[in-house]
């Protein structure tokens, strides 16, 4: 399988289409930073939260990892083609933000740019983010990647959760 290579350090015709370095689909909370808690059933597939010391928002945020367009859209899940030959499948939220689709739909597709919320996971659930990397491997079909070791080069956009009274972190409010 191709090593994961991001256009945006290496390949100057995407840099229009993907403008800014990925960042991780969960936020920094205070000090703590998302981590893998699980692998799927495929390698492709893992799971993402935090250790369980860490205090977590009545609503936990899910971010776009890059600039691009929503293809599909459940109830609980969503897939972002990022115009540059991947695309990222986010699952176990509790509310999506994008209006429900198929791959057959014919409407114009949902924008998102690096950084917004595309949804998220109420933390009385216990719930972990399911996340998928996947690589275009012809002209129609995408291919599952391991995203472990990208994810480990991505930044983490810093999270302040206002309504929760308790969070007493520094960090500043994502954008």
């Amino acid at each position: 399988m191709p090593e994961f290579v991001h256009p945006t350090y290496f390949d100057a015709d995407v840099l229009s289409a993907q403008p800014s370095p990925p960042i991780w689909p969960l936020p920094q909370l205070g000090h703590h930073g998302p981590v893998l808690v699980g692998v799927g059933t495929r390698q492709a597939n893992v799971e993402i939260g935090y250790a369980a010391h860490v205090k977590r928002p009545t609503f936990l945020p899910v971010l776009a990892v890059g600039n691009g367009n929503i293809t599909h859209a459940t109830a609980n899940g969503l897939a972002v083609d990022h115009c540059n030959g991947f695309m990222t499948y986010y699952t176990n939220l509790d509310h999506v933000f994008a209006k429900p689709r198929t791959m057959r739909a014919r409407r114009k597709p949902d924008r998102v740019k690096v950084g917004d919320v595309l949804g998220f996971i109420a933390s009385a659930t216990g719930k972990r983010l399911g996340f998928e990397i996947w690589r275009v491997i012809d002209d129609e079909h995408y291919g599952p990647i391991s995203p472990g070791a990208h994810l480990r080069s991505w930044g983490v956009l810093p999270w302040h959760d206002l309504a929760d009274d308790d969070n007493t972190t520094d960090a500043p409010l994502a954008a």
